[in-house]
């Protein structure tokens, strides 16, 4: 029942804006800043995971201090000014001048349908809103926040890793800056406060945190300092937080390795409802047709897992007890699908069900990202991340990558080209072997 907008556009209007956004695309793309991700195409929201990552395990590895904010936008495509946008497309895009008139004209008086849990709203005219669901809301949005944000920071940078520099990233309506001090962190709230405002966007105070990483002795001097003047965001104090969903992953001021565990175990809660449901699916008799559990197993694997290890990619400092209480959720489902004791031996209970088991789901999923990370344009901020921590010796994605083509026999996925088909059909032999 999430509320989403119903556009009751013709298909002739909605046919002519899809032509329209395609023909201004390339050049929205271009002109994308590199630290936005959000409507880019083959981009995604991992992308600033692992960069965020990266730098944590930089901080840990060399005992320094730091602060990272997440900043979520109001009500973000309600408020986003049509006008607005349009100039921005125009500046920075320089976009086709019928281009501009035509999506102007075919965005500037919305009419939409609000869905609720109780039906559907009246319909309601929308003046000078971008809106959402429409063909090239979130391109053109894309560039009108990452260029806000750029042109804010110039650039400036709070923090780095190794020789990038680093300060404010966005992802759609998210926004997350990391800093080497409370200085730098107050700073960003005043300049990104401003800049919203002149874009007539708000924040979400309540969904506004910092977390403080580094040594214990930082954190405390440093909360001690907030309580005597707390951190403000346009004259309303921003909280402190020890742990923050960003992107559908949980961060934790403690390190990687607390961050992937509160992923881990607040997925698992959530997910094992759903499990349980598709077991009792698999009882129904017309579920049991073909005399196997496969049916059960396949909704597990559409539906449970990719919710289940989304975003693993960021997953940096994965230990083995975390991968077992993973390996632990997939076999406990296993067990009850098949009313076996918990006393069957695992590898019977692997060999039987043919599921690939989570160590290497994970490691499939870093290879293959990194892979295309690599294929990616220079200037993309998490490649840099990641050469930069080779550079600098750290144990980050690169390095476990680098581990995980040396175990399985294939080239550094840094250094080489590797097929998608090579990564996978080497993670099979090794996980049988």
């Amino acid at each position: 029942n999430m509320m989403r907008y119903i556009h009751t556009k013709y298909w002739d209007a909605k046919l002519c804006e899809a032509m329209v956004t395609k023909h201004m695309k390339t050049k929205i793309v271009k002109a994308c800043p590199n630290i936005k991700v959000g409507g880019v195409p083959k981009a995604s929201s991992v992308e600033h995971l692992v960069t965020m990552k990266t730098w944590m395990k930089l901080k840990e590895g060399t005992k320094e201090a730091g602060i990272i904010q997440t900043f979520d936008m109001e009500k973000f495509f309600d408020k986003e000014s049509l006008v607005d946008t349009m100039f921005t497309l125009k500046t920075k895009a320089d976009i086709d001048n019928k281009d501009y008139r035509l999506w102007y004209k075919l965005n500037e008086n919305t009419r939409i349908r609000v869905r609720t849990s109780v039906g559907e709203s009246d319909s309601k005219l929308i003046k000078n809103s971008l809106g959402q669901g429409s063909f090239g809301a979130a391109l053109a949005s894309s560039i009108n926040i990452g260029c806000a944000i750029q042109d804010t920071f110039h650039e400036t940078s709070s923090t780095n890793i190794g020789t990038l520099p680093i300060n404010a990233v966005v992802m759609q309506d998210d926004i997350s800056k990391m800093n080497d001090n409370l200085k730098q962190a107050r700073a960003g709230c005043s300049k990104i406060h401003n800049t919203l405002m002149r874009k007539q966007l708000s924040v979400n105070h309540d969904k506004c945190k910092y977390l403080i990483v580094g040594p214990k002795k930082f954190r405390e001097n440093t909360l001690k300092e907030l309580e005597k003047e707390p951190m403000k965001m346009g004259g309303i104090v921003i909280k402190h937080a020890v742990t923050e969903k960003y992107l559908g992953d949980w961060v934790n001021e403690l390190g990687c390795k607390q961050s992937i565990d509160d992923t881990i175990k607040e997925r698992m809660r959530k997910l094992t409802s759903k499990a349980n449901d598709i077991i009792m699916l698999a009882e129904a008799p017309m579920m049991g047709a073909d005399g196997t559990s496969l049916a059960a197993i396949k909704l597990f694997e559409a539906q449970v897992v990719p919710a289940l290890l989304f975003n693993s990619e960021s997953w940096i400092g994965i230990t083995e007890a975390q991968i077992n209480d993973l390996q632990g959720f997939q076999d406990k489902f296993l067990r009850k699908l098949m009313h076996l004791p918990i006393s069957t031996p695992k590898a019977i209970l692997h060999w039987d069900s043919g599921m690939e088991m989570m160590k290497w789901r994970i490691a499939k999923q870093k290879l293959l990202f990194l892979r295309k990370l690599m294929y990616k344009e220079d200037s993309n901020i998490c490649k840099r991340a990641i050469v930069n921590e080779t550079l600098l010796g750290a144990e980050g994605l690169g390095h476990e990558c680098k581990v995980l083509t040396a175990t399985i026999g294939l080239p550094d996925v840094r250094y080489n080209q590797v097929s998608k088909g090579d990564i996978k059909k080497a993670i099979i032999e090794h996980s049988r072997a």
